[in-house]
C-alpha cells in the first residue's frame, strides 16, 4: 500500500463521497482494545470497499499532557488502527495516516480517538436498469435454492445503507434470471433484473472469485430474490405484491451452503465425534439463530449452533463452533426462513462435507480372530481364540475361545467402558485449519482408554490351568472404519485373581496385548 505520513490534514478531497467511523482509545493508552478492534475487522462487513479511492487515519489525544507528547501520541493511535485492518484493505488503496494532537471536545474520552475517513469516487451513472412497471398479474417464486448460495448483508456506502450479496458462482445464480423488488406503492411495483458482477472477495484463505451485486432500498428485505413466469401459475408460484397475497406460508431450514463453502474445520481432542469450526464473521449474522440438521431436504431444524469469539490476533477475523459429526458427516448449519411450501419444487442441491466412512452408531456385532499375548505370575502365555463380540458408542462384549502357546484351551469372557475417547488426528502436527472436502479431521483412527473385567480360564495337561477373574485399565487403538480388517490393537493391565487357587491364592499383577482381526460384521440402529 502507498502510505503517506501527514502530521495534520493538509488537503480536503473533492469529487468523493465519504463515509466515517470512529474509534476510542483508554487514557495515555495507544491499544486497540476489544471493542474497537471488533469495529476495525468488521469495516469489510458494514461497508462496501469494492471501489474505496483512499483512507485516513486521524488521530486525536487529550489535552492533559503537554502538547509534543500529545502529539506523539495521537500519531501512534493512528498508526496501530491502521495496522488492525490492513488486511481488509487492497493494496491500491491509499492510505493517508495522519496526527491531529489534541482534540477540542469537551469530554475528554471523545478525544482519545482514531477517525478513519473511507473515500469513495463520485458514482458514475450506469445505464438504465430494465425495468418492469406495475408487474401483476405475474407469477413468482422466491428463489430460496439460490439464496442457500448466497451470502446476504446490509451495508453502508456513501452513508446510505444497501443489500450486498456474495454468490457461490455457480450455475444457479449465473445461469438464472432473478429479480427483485426497488419498489412497491401501493401495488405499483417495479421490478428490477438482478446485475451479477464477478469479483474476488474475502481475505485470507477464503479470497475467492464469486458473483457480487449491490441493491438499493429495502424490497430486497421483504420479496427477497425471485423468478417470473406468466400466468396462469402453477403450485409453486403465486400471483403477488398486493396486501391480501399470502406468500409466506411456512418456516423451513434451509442449508446455507455458502457458509459451509467458507468454514474451516479440525478434529477435537476432547470429544469423540467432534469437530472445531471456524467461519470468517462478516459471513455470519448474529441476529439469526443458526442450526445444525443432518439432511438438506426435511424440514428437521437439529440443535441450535452457539458461536464463540477467541483472544489474538490470528483469531480476530473468525467465529468459532463445535458440531457432532456422528453419522459420518459434519451436519448441515441451516437458518430458517419463512417461504412457500412446494410440493414440486426442486430441494435445494446436496453438497457433502463427509469425515468419509465414519459409521453412524448402533450395535454392531463381529465375528473376529484375536491374537495376544499376557503376562501373569512370572510366566508369559500366547493365545489365539476366535468367537463373537458386540460393540456400541460406549462399551465392548467378548465371548471368545481358542488355543494358548502350550498347546491347550484357552477361553474369555470381557466387558470393557471406554470412558474416553479421541480421534487421534487431533494429536498429529498435520491437525490444522483445512476445509471440510479435504477432511483432516478423520475419525476412522480413534484413540480409547478403558476400564473392564474379564473372567478366563485356561487349560493344559502340561501347564497349570487356572480360572482367573480381572479388573484392568488399558488403551486402544480402533479403526472406524465400517470394511475394515485390524478394527483394533490394545494394551492394558490391571489385578487378576484365580478363582480355583491353582497358581496362586493372592491377588497378583497383570498385563496383555493383543489385536483382533475382523471376519465380517453385521451393524443395527
Amino acid at each position: 500500500m502507498r502510505i503517506t505520513l501527514f502530521v495534520f490534514l493538509l488537503a480536503s478531497f473533492y469529487g468523493r463521497s465519504q463515509d466515517t467511523i470512529r474509534i476510542y482509545f483508554e487514557f495515555g493508552s495507544a491499544k486497540v482494545d476489544a471493542e474497537a478492534g471488533n469495529i476495525l475487522v468488521a469495516l469489510s462487513t458494514k461497508f462496501d470497499l469494492s471501489d474505496l479511492d483512499s483512507v485516513q487515519f486521524i488521530g486525536y489525544a487529550d489535552s492533559v499532557g503537554n502538547l509534543k507528547s500529545n502529539l506523539k501520541l495521537s500519531k501512534r493511535r493512528a498508526k496501530n488502527a491502521y495496522k488492525y485492518c490492513k488486511k481488509v484493505l487492497d493494496n491500491d488503496v491509499e492510505i493517508s495516516l495522519l496526527a491531529r494532537g489534541e482534540g477540542i471536545n469537551e469530554d475528554p474520552s471523545l478525544n482519545r480517538r482514531v477517525e478513519l475517513i473511507l473515500h469513495f469516487p463520485v458514482p458514475i451513472i450506469d445505464a438504465p436498469d430494465e425495468v418492469i412497471e406495475n408487474i401483476d398479474p405475474r407469477c413468482f417464486f422466491i428463489d430460496y435454492e439460490a439464496l442457500a448460495y448466497c451470502n446476504v448483508r446490509t451495508i453502508q456506502k456513501r452513508k446510505k445503507k444497501h443489500t450486498y450479496i456474495e454468490a457461490i458462482n455457480d450455475p444457479l445464480i449465473s445461469d438464472t434470471l432473478h429479480y427483485y423488488v426497488s419498489k412497491n406503492l401501493k401495488g405499483a411495483v417495479t421490478i428490477k433484473k438482478m446485475k451479477w458482477k464477478t469479483k474476488k472477495t474475502g481475505i485470507l484463505w477464503w479470497k475467492k472469485t464469486r458473483l457480487v451485486t449491490t441493491i438499493k432500498g429495502s424490497g430486497f428485505d421483504k420479496y427477497k430474490m425471485f423468478t417470473l413466469a406468466d400466468a396462469p401459475c402453477d403450485g409453486c408460484k403465486e400471483s403477488v405484491f398486493t396486501e391480501d397475497t399470502i406468500f409466506r406460508k411456512i418456516t423451513y431450514y434451509y442449508p446455507d451452503y455458502f457458509l459451509m463453502d467458507n468454514m474451516q474445520a479440525k478434529a477435537r481432542f476432547c470429544g469423540r465425534n467432534q469437530v472445531k469450526i471456524r467461519v470468517p464473521r462478516e459471513y455470519v449474522d448474529l441476529k439469526e439463530t443458526y442450526y445444525t440438521g443432518g439432511s438438506a431436504h426435511k424440514e428437521d431444524r437439529g440443535g441450535e449452533v452457539v458461536w464463540m469469539v477467541k483472544r489474538g490476533k490470528r483469531q480476530r477475523n473468525y467465529y468459532f463452533t463445535r458440531v457432532n459429526a456422528t453419522g459420518g458427516q459434519i451436519p448441515y448449519l441451516k437458518t430458517a426462513v419463512q417461504t412457500i411450501r412446494c410440493e414440486n419444487a426442486r430441494p435445494p442441491g446436496r453438497r457433502r462435507h463427509y469425515c468419509r466412512d465414519y459409521p453412524s452408531w448402533g450395535i454392531e456385532f463381529q465375528m473376529n480372530v484375536e491374537l495376544g499375548v499376557f503376562h501373569h505370575n512370572d510366566t508369559t502365555t500366547g493365545f489365539v481364540i476366535a468367537g463373537l463380540s458386540a460393540h456400541n458408542e460406549r462399551s465392548n462384549t467378548y465371548l471368545q475361545g481358542g488355543v494358548n502357546t502350550h498347546g491347550g484351551f484357552y477361553g474369555t469372557a470381557k466387558y470393557d467402558f471406554h470412558f474416553f475417547t479421541f480421534p487421534l488426528a487431533s494429536l498429529s502436527p498435520r491437525n490444522s485449519w483445512k476445509t471440510p472436502s479435504s477432511a483432516p479431521y478423520n475419525f476412522k483412527n480413534m484413540g480409547r482408554i478403558y476400564v473392564g473385567t474379564e473372567i478366563r480360564t485356561s487349560y493344559s495337561k502340561d501347564y497349570m490351568s487356572f480360572l482367573e477373574s480381572n479388573v484392568h485399565l488399558g488403551f486402544s487403538y480402533v479403526n472406524m472404519k465400517i470394511k475394515r480388517y485390524l478394527p483394533q490393537i490394545y494394551i492394558h493391565g490391571g489385578i487378576a485373581r484365580d478363582l480355583a487357587n491353582r497358581i496362586n491364592p493372592s491377588f497378583y499383577p497383570y498385563v496383555q496385548l493383543g489385536m483382533t482381526v475382523n471376519v465380517f460384521n453385521i451393524r443395527t440402529k
